[in-house]
């Protein structure tokens, strides 16, 4: 059987990290960066950001390996809600 008769879509790998931290209701931050940049993530995040994300229970180790599982498909990597500031990462 052929794919064009399964009528199934191929699975389309992230092109972009994609970063967004709001501030008080104000965009401070929007990044695009290559897909491959999740390799350093860590080196880019402040130390607030990962010590947030941590205590939320989340680990950068795991959410690499759950993208590494997942094909890199597109997909919200992690979201950090501090009261008055909020960090979005993406994969698109």
């Amino acid at each position: 059987m052929t794919r064009d008769k399964l009528d199934v879509e191929p699975v389309r790998r992230a092109s972009y990290l994609r970063i967004l931290v709001v501030v008080c209701g104000e965009e401070r931050v929007r990044l695009r960066l290559p897909s491959r940049a999740l390799g350093v993530l860590e080196d880019l995040m402040p130390a607030s950001a990962r010590n947030a994300l941590a205590n939320s229970g989340q680990d950068l180790c795991d959410i690499r390996r759950r993208v590494e599982l997942s094909g890199a498909v597109p997909q919200v990597l992690f979201e950090i809600n501090g009261g008055d500031k909020i960090v979005k990462v993406w994969l698109d």
